[in-house]
């Protein structure tokens, strides 16, 4: 993954997606995508036209997988499995087909934004100009000799030229602190790496954090979980919104508080 590229995903993961730009994108492809069906209960606002990147991809394939588990083919999942994502990894073909098509999506979209056919949009539905941090990211490795390092500096850099971004974000839900982010689940991740047994290892803690939110005392903001990954409570200006975390997004988190920390 290009610093460029790694840079437009972590911005990504801070924003949004318009629903309808989404369901319009996803009908040109040979494989049609009913975005608008597949995550009717991610969208963010009243008016529901917005969608967190951030388990956007986990959450479609696994509302698209659970569709087709529907029918009354039992053997459906492994014949997608085996011809849409043969490379695919996972304990069974549940799990490949899941795996594949987050993936698949999730460059897609990725791609899609960084040629501006699909846009970002920060808390308050305002486009995010994406050439801050495509053009800082490129520029910095040189500098710093970390592509993880370049990407965050280059999605703050972004971040700084939003519009209107420096005297709203401080009334947000989630808000900027110094050089991150705090969110809900900070407090609960903090928690599990106390006690997992290395605090720096993305599968202890992910293992320690799995049998929080698995438990029946579970801290907020965990819900639970589900298909392998946690369900937690997020809440932005409109209200509640559910919201899910993968060991991939874990890995993410991590390294960019390893990376603050520097």
């Amino acid at each position: 993954m290009t610093p460029q590229i790694a840079a437009i995903e972590a911005l990504a993961a801070r924003h949004s997606l318009n629903i309808d730009e989404l369901q319009a994108w996803g009908k040109t492809f040979e494989q049609q995508a009913d975005y608008r069906r597949f995550l009717r209960l991610e969208t963010l606002d009243t008016h529901r036209h917005f969608v967190a990147f951030d388990g956007l991809c986990i959450n479609y394939a696994v509302n698209w997988v659970e569709s087709i588990e529907a029918h009354d083919d039992k053997d459906i999942v492994r014949r997608y499995a085996t011809r849409m994502y043969p490379e695919a990894t996972g304990p069974d073909d549940r799990e490949r087909l899941i795996s594949g098509m987050v993936d698949d999506l999730r460059n897609r979209i990725i791609a899609a934004i960084k040629t501006g056919t699909l846009t970002l949009y920060n808390d308050f539905m305002q486009p995010v100009d994406i050439s801050t941090a495509a053009q800082t990211a490129d520029a910095l490795p040189a500098l710093t000799g970390n592509g993880n390092a370049a990407a965050q500096v280059a999605t703050e850099r972004a971040d700084d030229a939003a519009p209107g971004m420096a005297e709203a974000t401080a009334n947000t839900a989630t808000r900027r602190v110094g050089k991150g982010r705090t969110s809900k689940m900070d407090a609960v991740i903090a928690l599990a790496r106390k006690s997992a047994t290395d605090p720096d290892d993305t599968q202890s803690v992910w293992d320690a954090l799995y049998k929080l939110a698995d438990s029946k005392d579970r801290p907020a903001p965990l819900l639970g979980v589900a298909d392998g990954s946690i369900k937690w409570l997020d809440q932005n200006e409109e209200g509640e919104v559910v919201k899910v975390l993968t060991k991939k997004m874990l890995r993410d988190r991590l390294s960019r508080a390893k990376d603050r920390a520097g």
